[in-house]
């Protein structure tokens, strides 16, 4: 019995989650809290049975939200003095116990995490994982944005030089379209990765997402950073599946639930070095035009050891992502 669990994010863009659940039928992912968007790519996939919310206990995640606005209130009250804001915030810019923007300003003014450094390691660079994890939360939910408004203005300027030059042939070497070499926004994966695999990890055991008696835990990201810095911090590394391409099936496809089902079962361990039984089927059915690669890493020892608890000691992820 395995459980695949998407991390370590706690926010879930169309994109993420087309490419997810292309390749698995039920996924677990971490929620903290709030009204998730009706019709939205998640709240479609939560009521399909494909992604599975699990929470964190209302009485850790309660008064999430005020210390969130008084951060940021405190924030906007020092707008326009950067310099300043990052000499405070060098050290730590996340508490516990914020309750109000007089306290924030009391904790940074003091270098909140003198007491924390004291003790040493990630703990003290990281006093709430869940405040920490909200603020990128809110983040990638920004950027999202921000990025949908930018392909809709590339795509508006495109369509206005198209009517400009009207159906005349294009001139060799004639100057690109404003904004149409615009290189998309950076894999959120990218940002303080380190801290979001932490602080995932540690939100994930309070949630109840790696309890032991789940069974074996895969886990599943869209992030190529993610992978990169797990790979780069385990002692050992076992390559267990990488394809670059493969056919992925569609939704309303009669082969896909067999084939999500093969998809997971090769992840067992005992199967890791055996040809899949997927392959003929998925060769074979030519009226899916999808197409996708995945990697699988087993990780163990090294620094991962050190900075997070993961049950057996041995961490399955997965890095997926449709080319088409």
């Amino acid at each position: 019995m395995k459980k695949v669990c998407f991390f370590p994010f706690t926010h879930m863009g169309p994109e993420q989650v087309r490419a997810v659940t292309a390749f698995f039928n039920d996924v677990s992912f971490l929620s903290l809290g709030g009204e998730i968007s009706s019709g939205s790519a998640v709240s479609d996939s939560i009521r399909q049975g494909v992604l599975s919310p699990e929470v964190i206990p209302e009485k850790r995640s309660s008064g999430l939200d005020s210390r969130v606005q008084a951060y940021l209130e405190w924030t906007r009250m020092h707008r326009g003095n950067e310099k300043n804001l990052k000499s405070l915030l060098r050290d730590s810019a996340y508490f516990s116990e914020d309750t109000g923007v007089a306290n924030i300003q009391s904790q940074i003014r003091k270098r909140a995490d003198n007491n924390a450094s004291a003790a040493g390691g990630r703990d003290g660079r990281r006093n709430d994982p869940l405040l920490f994890m909200k603020f990128a939360e809110i983040w990638d939910m920004e950027r999202e944005v921000i990025e949908k408004d930018l392909s809709v203005l590339d795509a508006d300027t495109s369509a206005l030089f198209e009517e400009l030059r009207g159906e005349s042939v294009d001139i060799p070497g004639k100057a690109a379209p404003l904004g149409s070499d615009r290189v998309p926004l950076t894999d959120p994966g990218q940002i303080m990765t380190e801290e979001r695999v932490v602080s995932w990890f540690g939100l994930a055991h309070e949630a109840g997402m790696l309890n032991r008696e789940d069974g074996q835990k895969v886990l599943v990201t869209t992030s190529p950073a993610v992978m990169d810095y797990l790979v780069s911090n385990a002692e050992q590394v076992i390559n267990g599946l990488d394809i670059e391409s493969i056919k992925v099936h569609e939704n309303g496809c009669a082969c896909k639930e067999r084939w999500q089902q093969d998809m997971i079962n090769i992840l067992d361990e005992p199967l890791l070095s055996n040809a899949p039984s997927w392959m003929d089927t998925t060769e074979n059915n030519l009226c899916c035009g999808l197409s996708g690669q995945i990697q699988c890493r087993i990780l163990s020892g090294g620094n991962l050891e050190k900075n997070i608890e993961f049950p057996g000691g041995r961490i399955v992820v997965c890095l997926v992502k449709l080319n088409s």
